[in-house]
């Protein structure tokens, strides 16, 4: 993933961590009633660089759980992100 060469401050909290011997998987909540995860694409993609660079570890995949409607997109991040 490629960043802008702008600085720039993002906050955001990963809602679940899960560490495999391969590497790290990130869950994240949504209470969205419309399963849209093209919205939360560059979210995704930032939190699994924030976290493959804080811990050395690769990023397997992002899980989006959206509660309302009770369904699971699955990102598999190419190659993991590390």
């Amino acid at each position: 993933m490629k960043l802008p060469e702008q600085k720039m401050i993002v906050t955001g909290a990963i809602d679940f961590i899960e560490e495999t011997p391969k590497g790290t998987i990130i869950y994240d909540f949504k209470t969205d009633t419309d399963v849209r995860p093209e919205k939360y694409q560059r979210q995704m993609e930032l939190y699994a660089l924030a976290l493959s660079q804080a811990t050395s570890k690769p990023v397997l995949a992002t899980h989006l759980l959206y509660l309302r409607s009770l369904k699971t997109v699955i990102t598999s991040v190419t190659g993991g992100v590390s």
